[in-house]
Formats: C-alpha cells, sequence, structure tokens
C-alpha cells in the first residue's frame, strides 16, 4: 500500500515538474496525442504542428499562434465560422475549435484562405472584434461563413469590427463591391448596403430581421472593417504578408501593447521593436505613445497609422 502510495505521489510531482518546466499538457483527444499551452491543443511536432482543439474557459482575448515551439502551425484549419475553427489533421479526423466567450481574437500572419474551408462550424456570438493581419485572407469570404450564425438565430443582431492592415485595404475594398455585386439585392431576400471612407468599410445586410437604424431599415448584421492603427513590421527583404508581422488597435494618445508572440526569421534572432526601419530607437512601452487624435473640419477622427521596426541580429 505505502509502495502504491508512494508511486502516486512520484507520479504527481512528475507532473508538476512537466509543467512548470515544460508549460504544457499533454493528452489525447479523439485517440489523437497532443500539447497543450493552456489555451490550444497542439498535433504534431516533427516539422509543424495543428491545433485540433482548444481548453474551457479562454479568456476575454485569444491570439491564435502562428508558431509553436519554434514550429509552424500549418494551414489546415477549416470551417472558419467565428468565433468557431474545424479544424482537419492529415488524417482527416475532423476537430472544432470553439471560442466561447472570446470577444477578442487574433490570427497569425500565415493564415490563408485554407485555414479557413467550408462553414460548418458554429460557435458563440460573443466576439466582437477580429484582427486579421494576413493578406491572403478574402474579407467576403469570411463575412459570407459569420452571417451563417445569423441564420442559426434570427433573435439577435450582429456587429463586429474586422480590423485588417493597410496594405489588404485597397484590395478589400474591390473584394466587397465584387461580393455585393455576386450577391445583388433581393439575394435570398436580404439587402446590403455599404460606405466606403479613407480607412474603413461599412457592410450590412438588412431584409427581414427586426432591428432598425435611423433610416428604417432593418439590419440582420453590420460589420465594420478598418485599418488596424499599429503596425508590427518584419523589417526585412522578402518577408512574408507584405511584411506585416501583426496588428493591434489603440486609443490615439496613449500606450500601447508588445506583441503577444515574438517573430521568427530563420538563421537570426529578434532582437526587439524599433520606431524606424533602420531601428536606431527603440520602442518604449512604458513611456511611448501613439500620437495624439486629430480630426478633420467635419469633426471625422483622422487616421494615422504608427510602424513598429523588428530588429535582427544574424545567429
Amino acid at each position: 500500500m505505502k509502495k502504491k502510495i508512494g508511486i502516486l505521489v512520484l507520479s504527481g510531482l512528475f507532473l508538476m515538474i512537466s509543467v512548470l518546466f515544460t508549460g504544457c499538457l499533454s493528452g489525447k483527444n479523439d485517440g489523437l496525442s497532443y500539447e497543450s499551452d493552456g489555451q490550444f491543443r497542439y498535433h504534431g511536432g516533427e516539422k509543424s504542428y495543428t491545433i485540433i482543439g482548444a481548453e474551457e474557459n479562454l479568456p476575454e482575448t485569444v491570439y491564435v499562434p502562428s508558431h509553436y515551439k519554434g514550429k509552424e502551425i500549418v494551414k489546415y484549419y477549416s470551417s472558419y465560422t467565428v468565433p468557431s475553427i474545424h479544424t482537419i489533421v492529415p488524417d482527416n479526423r475532423h476537430y472544432f475549435l470553439y471560442l466561447d466567450n472570446v470577444k477578442r481574437a487574433y490570427f497569425p500572419y500565415n493564415c490563408d484562405r485554407d485555414y479557413f474551408d467550408g462553414s460548418e462550424a458554429i460557435g458563440s456570438k460573443s466576439l466582437t472584434e477580429q484582427f486579421f493581419v494576413s493578406d491572403k485572407l478574402s474579407v467576403p469570404y469570411f463575412i459570407s461563413n459569420i452571417r451563417k450564425l445569423h441564420y442559426a438565430s434570427s433573435e439577435e443582431q450582429i456587429e463586429r469590427i474586422i480590423y485588417i492592415n493597410q496594405s489588404k485595404y485597397k484590395k478589400c475594398i474591390s473584394e466587397i463591391e465584387k461580393f455585393i455585386e455576386d450577391k445583388g439585392n433581393g439575394y435570398n431576400d436580404r439587402y446590403y448596403s455599404y460606405k466606403i471612407d479613407k480607412h474603413k468599410i461599412r457592410i450590412g445586410e438588412y431584409g427581414s430581421g427586426n432591428f432598425s437604424d435611423e433610416n428604417g431599415k432593418n439590419y440582420i448584421f453590420i460589420f465594420f472593417i478598418q485599418i488596424a492603427n499599429t503596425s508590427y513590421l518584419f523589417n526585412y527583404d522578402k518577408a512574408p504578408n507584405d511584411g506585416y508581422f501583426f496588428i493591434n488597435e489603440f486609443t490615439y494618445g496613449g500606450r500601447i501593447e508588445n506583441t503577444p508572440y515574438e517573430p521568427i526569421r530563420e538563421g537570426y534572432t529578434f532582437g526587439g521593436w524599433y520606431k524606424e526601419s533602420a531601428c536606431t530607437n527603440e520602442w518604449n512601452f512604458d513611456e511611448d505613445r501613439l500620437p495624439e487624435a486629430e480630426h478633420d473640419e467635419d469633426g471625422n477622427l483622422q487616421f494615422v497609422e504608427t510602424k513598429l521596426y523588428a530588429k535582427w541580429t544574424k545567429k
């Protein structure tokens, strides 16, 4: 009996030490082995990883990572209907990643449409802000998938802000115009309206909803697609994603936050974020602030993008 107790105690100590020193737990999901960082479950490890699920009780803000343990997360995410991701691993088993109760979700620079294929997944409607730094994502594509959330329950109006990088914005305008042209007014008893500004697009679908705006239109959902005011750049030639690593949105005149994870460049060590591409003055996250807000003659807020540049040291 004492021997069994001793074995149990040692097993418990080993588990605690593993968590403390590796920062992850391991287990099996439907027979598929995985590691967990406390938020996401990762399968693989030889050359890359795939996210096959999320843990319960996620925080209100989550960051879907680009890498895990220095290895890229492969692009097998499928069926993207925010806030859930339906993942397909190489053996064709399907897994759902639900971001329940999450309000802000950030998606990595290395995701493209292959991450999000189909529309079967249905998650909670808690998300109010989404950040897509990737230049390869089609904005109308994931908008059309988010629309399906409404059709599952028409009792709630969906309203979201979708942040993208500045290089993606012009492309996004043509994508939106083509999306509405293809759908056409009256499609499935739904009608569309949109307004394009220099840094923000407002697109709404209205029809048989119960929510009216000041013009009497019953909007089912409203999206605000806008350029994020803070960008973190790879800062080297032929960098992926048109040079954009991460984006975020902060209050003008206020302090900003560091990125949740560091960029990775093969053969180099990341050396912090700087104010210019030459990496002369390092950004001080405790003291430096964004420029103060400015408005035009009509009182509209003027958009200003603040760029931070990564410094690299060759190994």
